[in-house]
C-alpha cells in the first residue's frame, strides 16, 4: 500500500475523505462526510494514530454515535 503511515491531522482528514468519496461510511447512510473518525483511539498510538487505514469518514450524527460507542 502506498499510503503514508503517519500524517498531520489535516492530511489524515483529507486522505480519508478522498478515499471514501467525501461520504459517510456507515452502510445505510449517504450523507456528506463531516469528520474523519479514528477507528482505534488516538491515545493508544504513540504518534496520534493519523494513519489513513485508521480512519473512517462519517457525517456529524454518526461521528457522535461512534464517539459514544453506539456504533463501532
Amino acid at each position: 500500500n502506498n499510503q503514508p503511515q503517519t500524517q498531520t491531522r489535516a492530511e489524515f482528514r483529507n486522505h480519508v475523505f478522498e478515499r471514501d468519496n467525501h461520504t459517510c461510511t456507515v452502510p445505510w447512510c449517504d450523507n456528506d462526510a463531516a469528520d474523519a473518525h479514528h477507528i482505534i483511539e488516538r491515545e493508544l498510538w504513540s504518534n496520534g494514530g493519523y494513519r489513513p487505514d485508521n480512519g473512517a469518514s462519517v457525517c456529524n450524527p454518526h461521528h457522535k454515535y461512534a464517539e459514544e460507542n453506539i456504533i463501532p
